[in-house]
């Protein structure tokens, strides 16, 4: 008998273990097996609960889910961001292009900031 990764079975202490329960991860024999729709699994029992627990996943899965603050703020951020950069392009064309509003408003903000 070779010694298995898996240990040996938990119902037959003796048995080299072939594959484990896809709910509760014990060892079992080939003799110990129940298969399942998604599986290999202890009892009749293991497989049930990992059927209901496939069926939560999925429609959580399904659900929509609200934005977290990381990725509001970060959406935010960017909004920011891009606001400066058109806002500075403006500026830059205003200050190289006799603009009547904008030109004096940009030397206005130059004089405010030092520049």
């Amino acid at each position: 008998m070779t010694v298995s990764a898996l240990g040996g079975c938990v119902h037959h202490p003796g048995i080299e273990a072939v594959t484990r329960c896809r709910q509760c991860g014990i060892p079992l024999c080939k003799n110990c097996i129940v298969p399942g729709e998604t599986g290999t699994f202890c009892s009749s029992a293991c497989s049930e609960k990992h059927k209901k627990f496939r069926e939560q996943a999925k429609e959580l899965d399904l659900k929509p889910r609200r934005p977290s603050f990381g990725e509001k703020f970060r959406k935010f951020m960017g909004q920011v961001v891009i606001m400066g950069i058109i806002i500075a392009l403006i500026g830059a064309i205003s200050y190289f292009v006799e603009i009547p509003v904008l030109s004096s408003l940009t030397r206005y903000v130059l004089i405010m900031i030092g520049y």
